[in-house]
């Protein structure tokens, strides 16, 4: 049997990530076999316990084998009002209080599968879930400089002066941000206002809003929203359409979610 780091056995299985699992060696909470994990450590034997803190952790379903299921990965559309977290905020809805989120995380024995990057509460739209770290650190980590699209619902047009201060770039935090390149986004009915059936919209379609599109490389807290305000801009509606070559299906409806497989991500090596 190969050996296997502790860390990387965990995070597999979903039941925590890699820096989780780092933080509990360290603090030496964590015991396998009834024997305390020392940082740096391998297991070379079938897992039969695993406690943290003396309390029994979910243990996979092949006894404890060192075999290593295949990986997660699901698209879904992220409601407004709804936390990117693990824990509630003040008392907010999570993801995964969602039931379809839960359905999609039971299929790892901890009940878990990591989200991939973040959005604030009230932003929508495509949200990445999985459990390959690897993957998730080329999505999100600002060296490999993937592309994430957004349209913003305006509560006016645009003035030609906000426009002229987009693309000198405004003021923001103490620095000025590079110049944004915003186009009007005319596919309000085309991909936000998707008709369900005859009578009824989908619920992304606002057409009393003025329709922007705009693309980022870096995941600056609240960018977006800090820009528009700093231009006077009122913004009503935010939401992430496409991330890399992964765009949001258009049949998605809020919370709702589907799988897809690594292959679709079209990642270079």
């Amino acid at each position: 049997m190969e050996p296997q780091r502790v860390q990387k056995w965990l995070a597999r299985y979903g039941i925590a990530s890699r820096r989780t699992a780092d933080q509990w060696i360290q603090q030496g909470r964590l015991k396998i076999n009834n024997k305390q994990i020392q940082p740096g450590e391998m297991i070379h034997e079938p897992i039969r316990s695993l406690t943290l803190d003396g309390q029994a952790l979910p243990c996979p379903q092949n006894h404890g084998q060192l075999s290593f299921p295949d990986h997660l990965y699901a698209l879904m559309y992220k409601p407004s009002g709804v936390v990117v977290s693990t824990a509630s905020q003040g008392g907010s809805k999570t993801i995964y209080d969602l039931d379809l989120v839960k359905k999609f995380c039971q299929q790892r024995p901890s009940g878990f599968v990591p989200y991939v990057g973040r959005l604030d509460e009230l932003s929508e739209g495509l949200l990445i879930l999985s459990t390959d770290g690897p993957l998730t650190q080329r999505l999100t980590h600002p060296s490999h400089g993937v592309k994430k699209v957004y349209v913003v619902g305006l509560k006016a047009p645009l003035t030609q002066d906000q426009k002229q201060s987009l693309r000198q770039g405004v003021h923001l935090d103490g620095s000025r941000s590079g110049p944004q390149d915003v186009k009007p986004f005319d596919q309000v009915d085309q991909w936000l206002g998707v008709q369900l059936d005859q009578q009824n919209r989908h619920p992304r379609a606002i057409h009393q809003l003025s329709w922007y599109q705009i693309t980022l490389s870096d995941g600056k807290n609240r960018f977006i929203r800090k820009l528009f305000q700093a231009i006077g801009a009122h913004l009503i509606r935010l939401i992430r359409i496409q991330k890399g070559n992964l765009i949001l299906p258009i049949h998605l409806a809020p919370g709702e979610l589907i799988e897809v497989q690594k292959d679709d991500f079209h990642l270079q090596p």
